[in-house]
């Protein structure tokens, strides 16, 4: 399996585990969790734009998405969709957002157990 598709899945398998065990918020995991989803649909939908020559996400737009917790989602539909996954230019912003989202991530379990 792909590192990107690992590591998408492994923060959206933490989500109800961290649930669970009291260390997040059930809010906040729901949260990560629609937005992938909904990050996975605008990706899907700008793929089925290009395919059939209609007008676009802008690249702007996805950034935003996945910045909002919405990174799985974009990790898991550039491996399954096979969409912005040639993009050398789309790439770092990308990465970029996992990794701010990441170190937001640890920061807010760390304040949420104290």
């Amino acid at each position: 399996m792909p590192f990107p598709v690992l590591l998408a899945l492994s923060q959206l398998a933490a989500l109800p585990l961290l649930t669970f065990i009291g260390m997040l918020p059930l809010a906040v995991a729901g949260l990560y969790a629609v937005m992938s989803l909904l990050t996975f649909c605008v990706y899907a939908w700008d793929k089925r734009a290009a395919r059939l020559k209609r007008s676009r996400v802008p690249e702007r737009t996805l950034h935003s998405w996945s910045w909002l917790g919405g990174w799985p989602g974009a990790l898991l539909a550039r491996h399954y969709l096979r969409h912005k996954s040639s993009k050398k230019e789309y790439k770092l912003p990308l990465w970029l957002s996992v990794a701010g989202n990441l170190l937001f991530f640890s920061a807010l379990l760390w304040l949420c157990n104290p």
